[in-house]
């Protein structure tokens, strides 16, 4: 629908009616001419008043900063 989330994980939760993405959370290309340029690259490197997304809470992402992070599970025989 024209527009580029800040986190591709907060979008499928939103379109699974799981999240609902704040208006922050989005950059509506709709709304985008030249003179925005330096908005959108500033959008796409993350920054943003808040600095994360309201699904951050839910999720906690899938970086090295975040020390909740479980491996994965390895299948052993029976």
């Amino acid at each position: 629908d024209g527009k580029i989330f800040m986190c591709n994980y907060s979008a499928y939760a939103a379109v699974a009616g799981i999240n609902v993405t704040e208006e922050d959370e989005y950059y509506d290309l709709k709304k985008y001419d030249d003179s925005k340029a330096k908005e959108l690259i500033e959008f796409r490197l993350g920054y943003s008043k808040k600095g994360y997304v309201s699904f951050c809470k839910k999720c906690r992402g899938f970086s090295s900063k975040n020390q909740l992070v479980a491996r994965a599970a390895k299948q052993v025989e029976k």
